[in-house]
């Protein structure tokens, strides 16, 4: 078979990535976790056949979209993908105006994140929590056309239906991450709420941390049957993700302390990205869902 590049489309956009940079920017003090470092021309292009990026806040981050911003403003460096660059930030609305918001926008924002699966760590909100808090992400962020790009877990999207139901429109939502559905979901009613919201056309799923999602890290050949749902339900509607600098899981991490959490450096794991294109092509043999995956959908969504 061809390398994994040469089946990618030109142009094409990875949706998911972050850039961990402490020596620039010190960790959120509440984080669950401390990662290695991971510069901007540290991803593996050459695996994913990228260009385009849009750089996601880590959850080790905080609420302060500084380390995002600069990865968006710095000038071309030897080895970045050579395409454009785009952010989701995750930010506490209630402590910005919407000039703040608009000046994002210029800097290449193009969306927030929630994410609301907690791991153990940390506390989660309610469905009716998150409902409200996803009502007034769209008040104040439709506008300017910027993406919710949520991770919850299932029972809560099954939850949430009626509230995005009610919802303008033109709100643009993606589940992260799968929508967080895992190999045997297939036939639940959380999955069917999901392929429900895809022909609906009233979100988006990222086809990210594929690894995470399958039965196996090793191997992502159980979600095949999902990602053909994915396909039947939106064909248009869903957009590649690698996760890139792929954290550790977090298991093994339950049983550290407060303070162990901070001062372990996490070391990232290796996953064969191509091998995840080339699966990925295997499972999607329609030539225009194939080029609404990397190219068409997230070119609307992020440019």
């Amino acid at each position: 078979m061809a390398k994994s590049t040469a089946l990618v489309p030109p142009n094409a956009w990875e949706t998911h990535i972050h850039v961990f940079e402490p020596q620039k920017f010190a960790f959120s003090p509440d984080r669950a976790y401390t990662p290695a470092t991971a510069a901007l021309n540290d991803y593996p292009a050459s695996k994913t056949g990228c260009t385009n990026v849009v750089v996601v806040q880590g959850t080790v981050q905080g609420e302060d979209p500084a380390p995002v911003l600069d990865v968006l403003n710095a000038s071309p460096a030897q080895g970045d993908p050579p395409g454009l660059r785009r952010g989701l930030v995750v930010l506490d609305l209630d402590k910005h105006t919407d000039e703040d918001l608009d000046k994002l926008h210029a800097a290449g924002v193009r969306g927030i994140r929630l994410h609301e699966v907690s791991w153990g760590f940390g506390t989660q909100p309610t469905d009716s929590e998150f409902a409200e808090r996803l009502r007034y992400a769209a008040s104040r962020l439709n506008r300017l056309n910027w993406v919710i790009d949520v991770y919850t877990h299932p029972k809560t999207w099954l939850a949430l239906v009626p509230t995005i139901e009610a919802l303008p429109s033109s709100t643009i939502i993606i589940a992260d991450h799968w929508a967080c559905l895992r190999p045997g979901d297939e036939e639940g009613a959380e999955c069917q709420a999901i392929l429900h919201l895809l022909r609906s056309k009233r979100i988006f799923v990222k086809l990210s941390s594929t690894e995470r999602q399958s039965s196996s890290p090793g191997s992502i050949e159980s979600l095949e049957k999902m990602a053909k749902l994915f396909v039947g339900a939106g064909p248009d509607r869903l957009l590649y993700g690698s996760d890139w600098p792929h954290t550790a899981l977090p298991g093994p991490r339950q049983g550290k302390t407060r303070e162990q959490r901070l001062t372990d450096v996490e070391e990232f794991r290796e996953v064969n990205l191509a091998s995840h294109v080339r699966s990925l092509r295997d499972w999607i043999q329609d030539e225009k869902v194939w080029q609404d995956l990397w190219v068409n959908t997230p070119r609307r969504l992020f440019e």
